[in-house]
């Protein structure tokens, strides 16, 4: 069996779980806690359009990565470039896309009972600002993980068609948080305001008890203390 095949089976494979995992999450946390963790906005909002262009994007991913497996073919309707498409470039996007669902996984489980997808009514916002764990790094690292996924999608299948993609995923999640980042501040207020200015909304932030600090060496009065031998 070809690299390109072995690449082609374990995309399909790949995103199939991670359809699959998603719907499950959501219909096992509905089965028990008995409410919505999806809020689309209401009709005609940003956060609607939002919702359904993202979802659109992932569902013609979904389906072009499936449909590569049955008819390679279909990867000149994609657009390939050419110049990216080796077997490096395609390992790193397959490591990256392993390191986003990683990511996704690992701030779900820690976000626990608050995970919401959107911004929901007021009656359903989170109870808690989360400020602990990944969210001492950075304020967005769910969204950062699927970065990573869509940067991952594209280095493993380089062409036009994953470049829009991609571009199109991160503007529309840097747009849903500014949403979701508004409705925090008037949620939680004064607490939101001092976490945001000390936490970044993307680079990664090094909190002060993993910090190393290097002393310059100590100097005696007098100046430079010179050794001799006697």
């Amino acid at each position: 069996m070809s690299f390109d095949t072995v690449v082609r089976v374990a995309l399909a494979c790949f995103f199939l779980m991670v359809a699959v995992s998603y719907i499950s999450r959501l219909l096992g946390s509905h089965a028990r806690n008995k409410r919505a963790l999806i809020h689309s906005g209401e009709p005609g909002s940003p956060q609607r359009f939002l919702r359904l262009l993202f979802n659109g994007f992932r569902t013609a991913i979904l389906a072009a990565v499936v449909w590569r497996v049955v008819d390679p073919s279909i990867d000149q309707i994609l657009v390939p470039i050419d110049a990216l498409a080796q077997p490096g470039v395609e390992a790193i996007g397959l490591l990256f896309l392993v390191l986003s669902f990683a990511g996704v996984e690992y701030v779900h489980a820690y976000m626990d009972g608050e995970w919401r997808s959107g911004v929901p009514r007021a009656e359903a916002m989170v109870s808690q600002l989360l400020t602990e764990g990944p969210y001492a790094l950075t304020r967005n690292p769910l969204f950062s993980a699927v970065m990573l996924g869509q940067v991952g999608l594209f280095l493993a299948i380089p062409s036009v068609f994953t470049l829009i993609t991609m571009v199109a995923g991160i503007a529309v999640l840097r747009s849903q948080v500014r949403i979701e980042e508004r409705a925090l501040s008037a949620r939680f207020g004064s607490t939101w305001s001092e976490y945001a200015s000390r936490v970044s909304r993307w680079r990664l932030r090094i909190p002060a008890d993993v910090r190393y600090r290097v002393d310059a060496p100590s100097r005696r009065s007098g100046g430079n203390e010179r050794s001799t031998n006697r």
